[in-house]
């Protein structure tokens, strides 16, 4: 479903009040509408909304992390805002110590303004993101993070 080093993503710096800058950007946790967030096929039930209330310099730490069982590979965040808001950038980070202990997202789709009833796994694989990365293994980037 959090990464995300951070505007359109979890993480907040300084008073954790949200909406600080730093070098990597602003953080849009305070507008996550966290009472609605959703995270589907995740392997510990509540992981996802955990990495998604992560401060900001907690960002590259390997705890909390979110992944799905080893069999069904796949995870859908629906992450609902209580405002209108602007993602400029967005972060994914492998938190493993040994990346080939688990892997990092292969493709990510960004959908805008769906409600949670009108998304599910089929739809997500069926639809056109509005926004759509391919991703390279994650250790063709500094520290196993990738900034979008």
């Amino acid at each position: 479903m959090d990464p995300i080093e951070c505007q359109g993503h979890s993480h907040e710096h300084g008073d954790h009040a949200g909406g600080s800058d730093d070098h990597l950007g602003k953080s849009l946790r305070k507008y996550f509408d966290m009472d609605k967030v959703v995270v589907l096929n995740e392997e510990v039930k509540g992981s996802g909304k955990q990495v998604l209330s992560k401060f900001h310099e907690d960002r590259l730490t390997a705890t909390p992390s979110v992944q799905s069982p080893e069999e069904d590979a796949e995870l859908l965040f629906l992450i609902p805002f209580t405002e209108a808001v602007t993602i400029q950038s967005f972060t994914i980070r492998n938190g493993a110590e040994n990346s080939s202990n688990t892997a990092s997202p292969k493709k990510i789709k960004l959908f805008v303004n769906r409600e949670q009833q009108d998304l599910d796994f089929e739809s997500a694989r069926e639809l056109k993101g509005d926004l759509e990365v391919e991703l390279l293994p994650p250790d063709h980037f500094a520290e196993g993070y990738v900034r979008v």
